[in-house]
């Protein structure tokens, strides 16, 4: 568990391509402080019980019925491992931790976000130069 190693490059070799040893103090800063906004957000929205969020564990990442038991996610199909609806009607659906839901919502805007980025600067111009940063300042102006 805490194991010691006095090789660089693997001291040096976690968090990212760049390694720890070299990490700008500017990304650390951002990590920090969207850590610090998940650590709040996570508990603001179980201290306010929001989707009713406390009649299950706070950092889980299994399903739950809505009474807060494990959810039987094997009763829900068929005998090929398929969704059977009628079972799903049954049992009823599952539901998330609120860590785990802000944890999907965020990675989906982070996946929306990243497909918006490609898309916005790899389009091109109606001159069909390349969009950069002062022909965007020029049309915004």
């Amino acid at each position: 568990m805490f194991a010691f190693c006095f090789d660089w490059n693997y001291v040096g070799s976690s968090s990212g391509s760049m390694g720890t040893l070299f990490t700008p103090l500017s990304t650390q800063l951002s990590l920090y402080f969207g850590t610090a906004i998940c650590i709040i957000a996570f508990c603001m929205c179980y201290t306010n019980n929001v989707w009713s969020r406390q009649n299950f564990p706070f950092l889980s990442q299994v399903l739950f019925y809505e009474n807060g038991t494990l959810y039987n996610q094997l009763a829900i199909l068929d005998e090929n491992f398929l969704l059977d609806p009628a079972k799903l009607a049954e049992q009823g659906l599952p539901w998330f931790t609120s860590s785990q839901v802000l944890t999907k919502i965020g990675s989906n805007l982070a996946i929306g976000a990243t497909i918006m980025h490609i898309i916005l600067c790899t389009c091109t111009s109606p001159t069909s130069q390349p969009v950069t940063s002062q022909t965007a300042r020029s049309k915004f102006q």
